[in-house]
């Protein structure tokens, strides 16, 4: 899953990144081993208890607890990120909801 998602980066290194649920962060962890940069890697999770071994590897500025658009704070009132992603996250939601979801992780896409 990681590559497949690489292969969707322009790969400069300057894009900003978010990853929205990431839950451990494995798929994280192997991007970051690419030598992508952390400092362009955001992630969002909805508890702190599974990011603890990510913290060592992503700038605690990058990492953000709680639901979207709420948990990235002035992050979220701009076009932000380049990209964004996430892995088996609607599932989780009733239609109406997902696309709620989708129209504000839109409102931080920069195209």
């Amino acid at each position: 899953m990681a590559k497949f998602i690489l292969s969707r980066f322009n790969n400069d290194n300057q894009e900003h990144v978010l990853s929205v649920s990431c839950g451990i962060g494995y798929i994280e962890h192997c991007i970051l081993n690419t030598g992508f940069s952390s400092r362009n890697l955001d992630v969002t999770e909805v508890t702190d208890t599974s990011l603890r071994w990510l913290r060592t590897e992503i700038p605690p500025e990058n990492i953000h607890i709680g639901f979207i658009p709420d948990c990235l704070k002035q992050k979220s009132d701009q076009a932000y990120y380049d990209y964004i992603y996430g892995v088996a996250v609607e599932y989780t939601m009733q239609q109406n909801e997902l696309i709620d979801f989708l129209a504000n992780l839109k409102k931080i896409l920069t195209t």
